[in-house]
């Protein structure tokens, strides 16, 4: 909704509709998606974000050589960086649909190996995630339940609370 009003607000933000665009899209509202994706691209056609958002919805419309043709010259102006590695495996994706499957394998690996190099900083100093899963797991089991206040009882003037713990 703020990117929205962002559009409507200042219509020359290059910004405020391609992260529309890509929002939408995300959320599968792909009339909006079309929509604040073209206008980005008016505004900058190497625009790799609202591509990505059009990109989706050529695909949900069945159209990937459309996506093939709006993505392969522009994809490698970009950084590697998250909207690159979407725009890979969106355009592996397209080449998929299309029966290429080894251009569909080129552009499912190049986007692994874009998000690998990215994520690397992110990972690094972190516990590997089954390791974290059996820190928890033995934090859990440490503890005693015996040690734990009592519930109290519920109470017509505050409404109770559910915690979940999921990973």
């Amino acid at each position: 909704e703020s990117f929205a009003k962002a559009a409507e607000l200042a219509p020359q933000s290059l910004d405020a509709h391609a992260n529309l665009a890509a929002l939408a899209a995300r959320n599968g509202d792909y009339e909006q998606a079309r929509d604040a994706a073209e206008r980005a691209l008016a505004l900058d056609r190497g625009n790799l974000l609202a591509a990505t958002a059009l990109a989706r919805v050529l695909l949900a419309d069945g159209e990937p050589g459309r996506v093939i043709a709006l993505l392969t010259p522009i994809i490698d102006r970009a950084g590697v960086d998250e909207a690159r590695a979407t725009a890979l495996s969106l355009l592996g994706r397209a080449h998929e649909r299309l029966g290429d499957y080894a251009a569909a394998f080129a552009g499912y690996t190049r986007s692994k190996q874009d998000f690998a190099s990215f994520t690397t900083g992110i990972r690094e100093g972190r516990l590997a995630n089954s390791a974290f899963i059996d820190a928890i797991g033995e934090g859990f089991s440490r503890t005693d339940p015996g040690q734990w206040p009592a519930p109290q009882a519920p109470r017509a003037d505050r409404p109770n609370h559910i915690f979940l713990l999921g990973y």
